[in-house]
């Protein structure tokens, strides 16, 4: 059941008034189930050098726009 609500993380990259690169971050809510990692999934990730602990099935695949951070309250998010 997706009753667990995380927050996506979008990283917008523009160019102020200077002419200099300023990143700024966009959040917003979204529900998903928080889900265990597969043992394939473990391995796969550890090849490439991540730890993965937990991963979030998202209710609906259109609420996702390529946002590459998440928050999650239950990783000391508060």
């Amino acid at each position: 059941m997706n009753n667990e609500v995380i927050t996506l993380v979008a990283e917008v990259k523009g160019v102020d008034e200077y002419g200099d690169i300023t990143t700024t971050e966009t959040e917003r809510d979204v529900f998903a189930k928080v889900a265990s990692i597969t043992q394939t999934e473990f391995y796969q990730a550890m090849a490439q050098g991540l730890k993965p602990e937990v991963k979030f099935v998202i209710a609906d695949y259109l609420d996702y726009k390529n946002e590459q951070k998440v928050k999650y309250k239950g990783f000391g998010e508060e």
